[in-house]
């Protein structure tokens, strides 16, 4: 059996809008940018805070902010990288196309 459903607008109209109160605070000196949420530190990672600060700020001095390289994540990926990426094991290919990464 087929059951045709009506929506109409008024469901839409009359169902709660969620809020979010969270609010995380970007902290800038002259070599880092910092963020509340952490992300940074538990990861090694920038969070979405940052890269969006990191847009606008770029964007106010006229540039284009082409994200970020392998050079501003932590020292730890970067250690994982080197040793997989130098394995005896690992295909010759794949380590040629890394090298421009170093």
């Amino acid at each position: 059996e087929v059951i045709n459903e009506i929506f109409d607008n008024t469901d839409i109209m009359t169902a709660p809008i969620q809020l979010f109160s969270r609010v995380h605070t970007i902290k800038i000196d002259r070599n880092h940018v910092f963020c509340d949420y952490y992300s940074f530190e538990s990861t090694g990672f920038f969070c979405v805070h940052i890269v969006c600060v990191s847009e606008f700020v770029a964007k106010a001095n006229d540039e284009v902010f082409k994200g970020f390289t392998h050079r501003d994540i932590a020292v730890r990926w970067t250690s994982s990288y080197m040793q997989l990426a130098f394995r005896s094991t690992t295909p010759k290919a794949i380590q040629k196309s890394m090298m421009p990464c170093l």
